[in-house]
């Protein structure tokens, strides 16, 4: 069963995500990932809550913190409210990369023309002190 650690080779658990630059981050309300391995595929899960401070506008958001590395990139979808994307750019989902950060992608708003689509967009933190960032999401992928 998942979780046991049986012979099936299953696991369950949490983790904790961080945005990659805590110096942004006030405080969290909300921060809890949790995660499913059955042989070589894994499934993730995460949600933040975070008040911003003042003055971290232009800073990428990133997520760290995942208790397993990826072989390859991986994509997923989710919830990025309160995030302001380059101009023109609208949220698609959140990709994981070998060094087992997560971060936001985009795509232009106006195109959805396959050649356009999964261009990584830089999404920053909210401006104003107390601004209140919520992201979310999920992805599977091997390791």
């Amino acid at each position: 069963a998942i979780g046991s650690g049986g012979s099936s080779g299953a696991t369950a658990g949490s983790w904790t995500p961080s945005l990659t630059t805590s110096g942004a981050v006030s405080s969290y309300s909300v921060r809890q990932g949790w995660y499913s391995k059955v042989g070589n595929v894994v499934s993730i899960g995460w949600q933040i809550k975070a008040t911003i401070n003042s003055g971290y506008n232009s800073t990428s958001i990133a997520i760290s913190g995942c208790p397993y590395t990826p072989s390859y990139a991986a994509f997923g979808g989710g919830i990025a409210h309160n995030v302001y994307l380059s101009a023109g750019f609208c949220f698609e989902g959140w990709a994981i990369g070998t060094d087992g950060n997560i971060t936001l992608r985009g795509q232009p708003c106006n195109t959805t023309a396959a050649g356009n689509l999964n261009i990584t967009s830089t999404a920053y933190y909210p401006t104003g002190t107390g601004s209140v960032l919520t992201l979310g999401g999920t992805i599977t992928f091997t390791v």
